[in-house]
This record gives C-alpha cells, sequence and structure tokens, in this order.
C-alpha cells in the first residue's frame, strides 16, 4: 500500500531585515506515501474510511478521509487545495461540486449508489500554507540568519461536508489535545533504534508499488488530484515505528535551509513515521503509505487497546524511492493540536461552499481590490463566486483545462 503527497511547492525567501518583499526560488518537492499492506477486514458499520473521489474523472480515487459524524469527514488541504488558481500562488481550494464520497466500503470497485455521497462544503484549515516561506536576515549583502515562517505542510488539515447523513458507517476516534499528550510519551518511551516497534498503522487505497519520479514527476506537478497511476480497489493497511519528533527534526535537519519540513525538535504539529521492517526483495523498501493515501489516517491504540486517529497522511522529503524509504521520514498533521478546531467547525454549517484558508483569502481579497467594472478579465462581476459554488468563473475554467489535459494523457 503506497501514497505520497509530491506535491511540488514554491520557496519564497523575504530579503534582508526589513524587506517585505517575497522572491520566488527553486521549488522544493514534498511527498507523501502505502506499500507493502494487508486487506482490512472490518465489518462496515465499524469501517470510518472514506475515500474522496473526482467526479470530472470517472470518479477516480485521489485521497483518503475519515468519518467524523453523520455528515463531515476529516482529510489533509493539501488533498483539495491543488493548482490551477490564479493568485500568486497558483493555488485554489476544490469546489465541492467536483468532490465526491464513499463509505463503509472495503472493496472500492463495489460501490453502489448508496456509497456515494455529494460532498457540498470544504472548509480548509485557515492556517494552511503549502509553502515554505524564508526570512534571510542580511548585512551589506552577507546573509546572517534565516528564519523558517512557514514550514512545509503547516496546519494540513482540511474537512468536507456531505449532502446527507452517512448510512450505517463507523465514526473514528480522535486523539484529544490531552490524549495526544500522553499517546505522544507512550510512543516516545517505545522507541528503539536497533529494534523499531510497529506500534501505530495507516489505511487507504493508494497505489500499491514504488513509483520512479520520472515517470510520474510532471503529473505529480500539475495536480495532486489528477494522478494517472493505479490505486488499489481494495483497502489495505500497514504498521510503521513511531519516529520521535526531535529525532525526525534531526533527520531533515541536514536539508538545506535545516527547519522547512520540521522547524523544531518540540513540533508539536507534525508527527513522523519510519518503516519497522524491510519488505521482502532485494529492494531497501520498507512499508509506508503512498499516492492516494493522503488524507488518510494515522492510528495507535490507547491504553484500553481502541484504535484512535493521532495523524492525517500529509508529507516527506523527495528522493528515491518515493515510497518504502528506510531511512527519509513520513510525517502527519498531528490531530490532537486540531482537535478543538475540528469540533468548533464541525459543530455548525458554513456559510460559504468554501472556507478559504488565510492566505488564499488573502489573495482573493487582493484580486477584488484591483477588479474593475470593465469587460476585462479584472472584471468584478467575473470574478463573483459562482452560485455558491465556492469558486471563481476563472478558476473553474482553469481546473477544467487541467482536468482536461489530465484525460487527454489518461486517454494517450
Amino acid at each position: 500500500m503506497v501514497n505520497k503527497l509530491a506535491h511540488s511547492l514554491s520557496v519564497c525567501i523575504a530579503l534582508g531585515v526589513s524587506s517585505s518583499v517575497l522572491a520566488q526560488t527553486e521549488q522544493q518537492k514534498l511527498v507523501p506515501y502505502i506499500i507493502g499492506g494487508d486487506e482490512v477486514a472490518v465489518a462496515t458499520e465499524d469501517n470510518f474510511m472514506a475515500s474522496l473521489r473526482m467526479n470530472k474523472a470517472n470518479e477516480s480515487h485521489f485521497c483518503g478521509a475519515t468519518v467524523l459524524n453523520d455528515r463531515w469527514l476529516l482529510t489533509a488541504a493539501h488533498c483539495v487545495v491543488t493548482g490551477g488558481g490564479v493568485g500568486a500562488s497558483g493555488l485554489l481550494v476544490t469546489a465541492p461540486s467536483d468532490i465526491t464520497v464513499t463509505t463503509g466500503l472495503v472493496d472500492n470497485a463495489s460501490a453502489n449508489i448508496k456509497d456515494i455521497y455529494s460532498a457540498t462544503y470544504v472548509v480548509v484549515h485557515p492556517d494552511y500554507n503549502p509553502l515554505i516561506l524564508l526570512q534571510v536576515s542580511t548585512d551589506n549583502g552577507i546573509d546572517l540568519e534565516t528564519e523558517i515562517i512557514n514550514s512545509a505542510l503547516d496546519n494540513d488539515v482540511a474537512l468536507i461536508r456531505v449532502n446527507r447523513d452517512f448510512d450505517g458507517v463507523g465514526k473514528v476516534t480522535l486523539a484529544s489535545t490531552s490524549l495526544a499528550v500522553e499517546l505522544d510519551d507512550k510512543l516516545k518511551a517505545e522507541w528503539n533504534e536497533k529494534n523499531l516497534p510497529e506500534n501505530v498503522k495507516v489505511q487507504g487505497w493508494g497505489v500499491t508499488e514504488a513509483i520512479s519520479t520520472s515517470e510520474d514527476e510532471e503529473t505529480a506537478e500539475d495536480n495532486s488530484l489528477a494522478y494517472e497511476g493505479d490505486t488499489s480497489d481494495t483497502l489495505l493497511e500497514t504498521t510503521l515505528a513511531s519516529y520521535p519528533i526531535d529525532k525526525c527534526y534531526e533527520r531533515f535537519e541536514s536539508q538545506d535551509p535545516a527547519g522547512i519540513f520540521i522547524d523544531s525538535p518540540s513540533n508539536t504539529t507534525k508527527l513522523c513515521t519510519l518503516p519497522a521492517r524491510k519488505l521482502e526483495g532485494p529492494d531497501l523498501l520498507g512499508p509506508d503509505a503512498c499516492f492516494g493515501d493522503s488524507g488518510g489516517p494515522l492510528l495507535t491504540k490507547d491504553n484500553n487497546s481502541n484504535w484512535v486517529q493521532i495523524g492525517i497522511v500529509s508529507g516527506g522529503s523527495a528522493g528515491e524511492p518515493q515510497c518504502g524509504s528506510l531511512t527519509r521520514p513520513t510525517f502527519y498533521a498531528r490531530v490532537g493540536t486540531y482537535y478543538d478546531w475540528i469540533n468548533e467547525s464541525i459543530a455548525v454549517v458554513p456559510e460559504q461552499a468554501i472556507t478559504l484558508p488565510e492566505f488564499l483569502a488573502k489573495e482573493k481579497a487582493d484580486a477584488e481590490m484591483n477588479c474593475n467594472d470593465s469587460i476585462s478579465a479584472n472584471n468584478c462581476n467575473i470574478n463573483e463566486d459562482d452560485s455558491g459554488s465556492g469558486g471563481h468563473i476563472g478558476v473553474l475554467s482553469l481546473g477544467l483545462l487541467g482536468m482536461m489535459t489530465y484525460l487527454r494523457r489518461k486517454k494517450s
């Protein structure tokens, strides 16, 4: 079982101590990932896994999610914040009308009408930002200090509401703020460098074989939703080793600059894992998540041996192999950090179909300030919300063009 984000992220640098100018430099790729998985045996009434599907691409699976209550799902923000935007970041939030959901299934190919739901609201965490933001202090052209303003895939959390109540499926148990701290301590105490513990697990319908960057780089950079690989029809799971956050920070610290993935050894917004064993075969590969598993859960047992969700599949550093590296950690959004926000958000029906993260809300506000009433691309009326769909007409057109490109590639 394999899912890797393989999301292309721009590195933005603020030049100078007092300068607010952001200069776009080389791209830094991030990659989340499940291989070496076993089929999940679970009754429908206990199955809290959901499959997110792109309804304009043959209902193809693109990300995982978990059922929170009768109408709400938890997933990763990068699953719904994708390319095709017209602002400075080039990103937009996928309209809920483009997303369908299936729940209660182990075999995704067996979906029936009763298993399919339409998304009606998408809520992205306000502080989500996929851009790596660095502030470099300089003196006479000499770099003095680099400060991480925003590390890769910070606050990678989103919620999706559907059009009707889920029918007879399970609901995930989230780690509360206090339980998350307790489980952090428990998992850290179990860490053993020589004998890695299999103390967490991931589930998903992602691809099941390691992927070559050269084969899939272009597709992954275009749009993480338009992944052309063959995902698993069967829900799979695999066990992993929880990797203490301070050690994960040290492992990533060798990246230049340090801290672009995990910003400190005491980070409380992310969790990390490593494969706990090597898979059979000549390659140095271990079980892991891969393309299509993003947004799915990282689970562990509490003190009563009940499985609870402690993380959301998010990302990892690029390299070969893309999935199943024995030495490069995968990181996850830490559920306990967002527990209160999640519960507050799902307690109400949003006013708008799309709740933007702050960086996209700012881009939208800036664009509206610069619009006018002429017959042009900057016409204010053209950029108004499209009948509550949450997108813009121009944005939706670009999205359709991107999907046409995907379908052409798929056909060829």
